[in-house]
């Protein structure tokens, strides 16, 4: 009877862990596709401009400079939050890491 509960308890417990890693990897997957969808935002818009990388980069800096003079971009507060939205990081662990 002993060796029948072991058996269904080792096989619950892989099966779940299983389970966890699955919908780990889900995210996982979510987090690169997102950056591969900002990738090729960025590639497109170099396409279209004709400019090269460090130019587009730079007129980036400048857009976002500009968004927050005049009050359009998100605080800080909320780029980190969103970031630990993203990429599963807390907002503690965010600023301790800047």
């Amino acid at each position: 009877m002993q060796k029948l509960i072991g058996c269904i308890l080792i096989l619950l417990s892989t099966t779940a862990g299983g389970f966890l890693y699955g919908v780990e990897q889900q995210q996982y997957l979510e987090k690169l596709m997102y950056i591969r969808h900002i990738l090729e935002l960025i590639q497109g818009e170099i396409e279209y401009s004709g400019a090269p990388l460090f130019e587009f980069l730079e007129k980036l800096q400048t857009g976002c400079r500009s968004l927050i003079a005049v009050g359009c971009w998100i605080s800080k507060e909320g780029w980190r939050q969103e970031a630990g939205r993203v990429f599963g990081v807390s907002g503690r662990c965010a600023r301790k890491q800047n």
